[in-house]
C-alpha cells in the first residue's frame, strides 16, 4: 500500500493518547462557542409570548395553541446518536414520521458531506429531508448525481445565484408535488401532499427566503398558508426564511412574521439560534408545525456542512404507505474466490444442457440461467442485513475506519482537534471515493456496459425528469 496514504490519516503524527487527555481531563482548553449554545436567548423570552399568557381558554380555545412553548435542544451528531436511542422504542416501532433541514450551500459541494452526516454521523434515517440554498439555478440542467439511495429526489431551482430548494422523500412514503415557485426571484418554496391509507393527508413545504423582497415572501406564506389551513389538515414546514425570529421586537417584518404564525396557529419547534457566527447569533432557521400532537423531540443539530446548523423534529405517527421490514438481501462476497468459481463453470458439461439443438429458444435460456444462478448461488450466496447496512454498502468507499474515525470527531467538538480531524477525514473520504472508482474502472475495463454505468453514476446521466404536480408513487424497495 501506498505508505503516503497514512498521511492523510485522521491524527497521522499526534498522540491519540495525550490528545484525548487533554480532552477529558484539562480545564484549561479554550471551549468553542457551542459550550455556551445552551445560554443564547429564546424567542420565548420576548414580551410577545407573555401577551397571552392571562387569556380565558374558555373564551378562546384558540389561545391553548398560542401558549404552547415547545423547547429545542442543541446536540452535537455524538449527542444526537446517543439521543436516538431513546427515541428508538418510539419512533421504530410506531413507524414515526421525522423530518431533518439544513442550508446545505451548494449542494453539489456538500452532497458527500450531507450523506456522512445522514449515514455514519447520525445514523438516522429521516422519513423527510429538506434542503435550502442548494444553488442549482434554472439557467442549466444538474451536473452531477444527487440521488441519496432510498429516497427520491424533487427540487425547485432558483433564478438566482443563491437559492433553491429541494426534498429527498423516503420511498416508503407516497406523495403528489402540490405546488412549486421555480421562477420568483424572492422565494423558492416546493410542497409536496404525503397520502395517508386510512387517514388525513399531511402537507409538507419547504421554503428559502432570498436576501429581498420581504413583504413579497410574507404575502405568500400568509396566502398559501391560509389555503392548506382550510383543509383541515397537518402541515409541517421547514426552512430557511431569512427573518431573525429574535429581533421581532424591533424589526417589523420579524414582528409580522410571528404575528402571522400565531394568527395560523403555528408553533416554531426552534426556538434558539440556528445560526452563530462570531458575535452573531440569529434564529433564521426553523421548523413550524400547526399541531404538535405526536411530537417527541427537536432541536438544532451543530453541523460543520455549512455555516448553519441543522434541524430535526420526530413524530410518533405513522405515515407510511405499508408495514416495511428492517431488512434486505445483499450478495455476500466475503468469502468468494475468481479461481474456484471459474474452475466450477468451465467444469460443466453445457453441451448436456442445452440439448437438444431443437429445444425452445427461450427453454434453452432458462436451463442455462438457472444452471449458472446455481452456482453463483453456491459461491455468492445472498445474506440478509439490516436497512442501516444496506445504506452503509450504498456508499462502499465510507469504510469501517472512517466510520470510527467519524465517531471520534463527532466526540471532539469541545476540543481544538475538532476542526483539524474534520478537515482530515474530508480529504480521507475524497480519496476513498476516488481509489474505489479507480478500482472500478481498472476492474471493469473490458466491460462497456459496466463502465458506461459507473460513469453515468459519476455524472447522473440516467436521471430522470421532474413532472411538475403529478403524482409520484415511490419504488418498492429494490431486494
Amino acid at each position: 500500500m501506498n505508505r503516503n496514504l497514512f498521511r492523510e490519516l485522521p491524527y497521522y503524527g499526534v498522540n491519540i493518547a495525550v490528545a484525548h487527555g487533554l480532552f477529558n481531563n484539562s480545564a484549561s482548553i479554550s471551549r468553542t462557542p457551542y459550550t455556551y449554545l445552551e445560554k443564547l436567548h429564546s424567542i420565548y423570552d420576548l414580551d410577545l409570548f407573555s401577551l397571552n399568557t392571562g387569556i380565558d381558554t374558555s373564551i378562546n380555545p384558540d389561545s391553548k395553541i398560542l401558549n404552547q412553548h415547545v423547547r429545542s435542544l442543541y446536540y452535537s451528531p455524538n449527542s444526537f446518536y446517543n439521543h436516538k436511542c431513546s427515541l428508538h422504542s418510539s419512533h421504530c416501532k410506531n413507524g414515526g414520521f421525522s423530518i431533518f433541514h439544513i442550508n446545505i450551500w451548494s449542494l453539489k459541494r456538500n452532497l458527500e458531506s450531507l450523506q456522512t452526516h445522514l449515514l455514519s454521523e447520525l445514523d438516522f434515517q429521516f422519513s423527510i429531508t429538506a434542503l435550502t440554498e442548494t444553488r442549482i439555478t434554472n439557467l442549466k440542467e444538474i451536473d452531477f448525481n444527487p440521488n441519496i439511495s432510498g429516497y427520491v429526489f424533487e427540487y425547485v431551482p432558483t433564478p438566482m445565484s443563491a437559492g433553491d430548494v429541494g426534498i429527498y422523500i423516503s420511498e416508503n412514503l407516497d406523495y403528489t408535488v402540490v405546488e412549486r415557485t421555480p421562477s420568483n426571484p424572492a422565494f423558492q418554496a416546493l410542497w409536496i401532499e404525503i397520502l395517508v391509507p386510512n387517514k388525513k393527508n399531511v402537507i409538507c413545504g419547504v421554503l428559502y427566503r432570498q436576501h429581498n423582497s420581504p413583504e413579497s415572501f410574507l404575502s405568500y406564506f400568509n396566502e398559501t398558508v391560509e389555503r392548506f389551513n382550510a383543509c383541515d389538515k397537518t402541515v409541517y414546514i421547514a426552512g430557511d426564511f431569512n427573518i431573525d425570529l429574535l429581533k421581532s421586537e424591533s424589526y417589523n417584518y420579524a414582528h409580522n412574521f410571528l404575528l402571522s404564525l400565531q394568527s395560523y396557529s403555528f408553533i416554531p419547534l426552534i426556538d434558539k439560534p440556528t445560526r452563530v457566527y462570531g458575535n452573531s447569533a440569529t434564529l433564521i432557521d426553523n421548523m413550524l408545525v400547526n399541531n404538535t400532537t405526536n411530537l417527541l423531540s427537536c432541536g438544532n443539530i451543530i453541523s460543520d456542512i455549512s455555516d448553519h446548523f441543522s434541524q430535526f423534529r420526530v413524530m410518533a405517527n405513522n405515515l407510511m404507505k405499508r408495514s416495511v421490514t428492517g431488512f434486505r438481501k445483499v450478495r455476500d462476497f466475503s468469502h468468494f474466490s475468481e479461481v474456484k468459481f471459474l474452475a466450477e463453470v468451465s467444469n460443466i458439461n453445457w453441451n448436456r444442457i442445452i440439448s437438444p439443438p431443437n429445444m425452445n429458444t427461450d427453454k434453452l435460456f432458462s436451463k442455462f440461467y438457472n444452471k449458472l444462478n446455481k452456482v453463483v448461488n453456491t459461491h455468492v450466496p445472498f445474506k440478509t442485513v439490516s436497512k442501516r447496512r444496506a445504506r452503509q454498502l450504498s456508499k462502499p468507499w465510507i469504510t469501517k475506519g472512517i466510520r470510527k474515525s467519524i465517531k471520534i470527531k463527532n466526540s471532539l467538538y469541545h476540543s481544538n482537534f475538532k476542526d483539524q480531524y474534520s478537515n482530515k477525514i474530508t480529504t480521507l473520504i475524497r480519496l476513498s471515493k476516488k481509489h474505489y472508482f479507480h478500482n472500478y474502472f481498472q476492474w471493469n475495463i473490458s466491460s462497456m456496459k459496466k463502465t458506461w454505468a459507473g460513469i453515468s453514476e459519476l455524472i447522473n446521466r440516467g436521471r430522470k425528469k421532474m413532472k411538475n404536480s403529478l403524482p409520484c408513487r415511490m419504488k418498492a424497495a429494490v431486494v
